[in-house]
């Protein structure tokens, strides 16, 4: 009896170790795509949990040593294949990104040859939660007919405007006449007809929603147009716009910039740029991607790149650690995009309220990509409600270019319903768009649109001409984004409604 028992026990042993080891060759990851699969817990033991990681080598030039820690990594990592980025704009070795668990970090970062090894930070969205936020913003009990728009047209000095009449309020916002005492009494949005056409905005994202609801509200989100990084579709296949992979942030964004209802601009087309991961090596590939795309398609001084997110942390431009390689590679793609002639227009951070390491308030920027303002001509748009009052949490101070409209706005979710949200996520794509309509309106009077200036000065003077003109503050004395109609303009479209 006792010499079975011992053998049921042994057996008992044997079975749960094939078992064990049956499970650790079916979960350990094999290839990219299979270690993106969402909301997965691979291991039982911490340690082994896997983390992204940016990988660059000494001398990126030697191909030689490039292929010596290639096969390294792989070997280290037990991966099929490692994701080598390389730019598209000056095809230029950028990076590996391998995915490792800690005690493969320690033998990566001390191989012969490699300089720096990182986890890149992530990506937050630019929304702010109201207190009274709940979740049923794209729910069905929250959704409404989208309503058509009425249009009217004026003329004035060669130029040509038409209405939506009762807009949703933080497109009225912007065409509000400056020095207007009561705000309520404008009940239109009035804008340039020219409404962007012919014009482009790259919005780098997660992706927007494909659904037949949202592309009626979007008919000029560009299908054939939309970019997708490489490492994207690595993970996830050739699908350029596809899904969010949570929430409704990326398409509300979309849909203020270029909505037939809710967006600033009406004809402007939109260019959806895919990233694979919401993190700044993946804003980077965005950031190229999107530059190779405008030059392909050339496309200069017809274009912008919206960005509603920045790093989840503080980033110390005197203190980088980890955030070298990706600092560095979006300072030189946003210049990139400024000498052909594309502003980069960034929502400034929702931090305002935050604590720093130093125990005080995060009142300006200081995040990526909203520091490179520093250097580029970055249009940094903060968030003010109805009043023009700056809203609570919205990041200030010199960087920040002007205000947008950003607090309760209306816009159309990934189901393609009506929701509302609040932002400087929100406020960043009602710049994008009324970009788009002053340099479509090709207004000879505006400074950007003068023959014979280089694409930077093209950059540098629509962001000096959106912080210095475009804007009126009302009575909280902040700057709120102005499209430059007046009284006359916008009474004269009235009295053609009424007709």
């Amino acid at each position: 009896m006792r010499s079975l028992y011992i053998i049921f026990v042994v057996t008992l042993l044997v079975s749960c170790l094939a078992v064990s080891a049956s499970l650790s060759g079916t979960m350990q990851p094999t290839n990219e795509h299979a270690i993106h699969q969402p909301n997965e817990k691979r291991f039982l033991n911490p340690s082994n949990e896997k983390t992204k990681y940016i990988i660059t080598p000494k001398d990126g030039t030697d191909e030689t040593t490039r292929a010596d820690i290639e096969k390294f990594l792989k070997k280290t990592t037990r991966a099929e294949s490692i994701y080598s980025f390389t730019d598209q704009t000056r095809g230029r070795f950028m990076w590996w990104t391998v995915h490792a668990t800690k005690e493969q970090y320690e033998q990566i970062k001390g191989y012969k040859g490699i300089a720096y090894v990182a986890a890149p930070t992530k990506l937050s969205d630019r929304r702010a939660i109201p207190t009274n936020w709940t979740d049923n913003r794209d729910s069905p009990d929250n959704s409404k007919e989208l309503p058509l728009l009425s249009l009217v047209t004026k003329r004035d000095r060669g130029q040509v405007y038409q209405a939506q009449s009762e807009a949703p309020k933080e497109l009225r916002h912007i065409s509000i006449p400056k020095g207007s005492d009561d705000l309520d009494e404008w009940s239109d949005y009035v804008y340039n007809k020219a409404a962007g056409e012919n014009f482009y905005i790259y919005y780098i994202s997660n992706g927007i929603s494909d659904k037949d609801a949202v592309l009626q509200e979007l008919p000029r989100a560009r299908v054939l147009d939309a970019v997708q990084t490489d490492y994207c579709k690595t993970l996830y296949g050739n699908e350029p716009r596809g899904y969010e992979s949570r929430g409704t942030h990326s398409t509300c964004v979309a849909s203020k910039a270029i909505g037939k209802t809710y967006g600033a601009s009406k004809k402007a087309f939109l260019v959806p740029v895919k990233i694979g991961d919401m993190d700044l090596s993946g804003l980077s590939q965005g950031l190229d991607a999107a530059a190779k795309n405008v030059r392909d398609e050339g496309r200069q001084k017809q274009a912008a790149v919206l960005i509603s997110a920045g790093s989840e942390k503080v980033v110390d431009e005197h203190n980088l650690g980890d955030d070298e390689v990706v600092y560095q590679s979006q300072n030189d793609y946003i210049g990139i995009l400024a000498d052909l002639g594309v502003s980069t227009i960034v929502a400034t951070g929702n931090d305002a309220n935050e604590m720093d390491g130093n125990g005080k308030l995060r009142l300006e920027p200081d995040t990526l990509p909203d520091i490179l303002a520093k250097h580029h001509p970055i249009i940094l748009v903060g968030n003010v409600d109805w009043d023009g009052k700056l809203w609570a949490s919205s990041q200030r101070g010199d960087l920040v270019t002007s205000n947008a409209m950003g607090v309760d706005v209306t816009c159309v979710g990934k189901s393609g319903k009506k929701m509302t949200d609040t932002g400087t996520s929100f406020a960043a794509p009602l710049m994008a768009g009324q970009v788009a309509n002053f340099v479509s309106s090709k207004d000879p009077s505006l400074p950007f649109n003068a023959e014979g200036i280089s694409n930077r000065e093209f950059v540098v003077k629509i962001r000096d001409f959106i912080r210095d003109e475009a804007y009126w503050k009302r009575s909280s004395g902040v700057k709120s984004l102005w499209n430059l109609v007046t009284k006359e303009i916008y009474e004269e479209a009235e009295r053609e409604e009424d007709c």
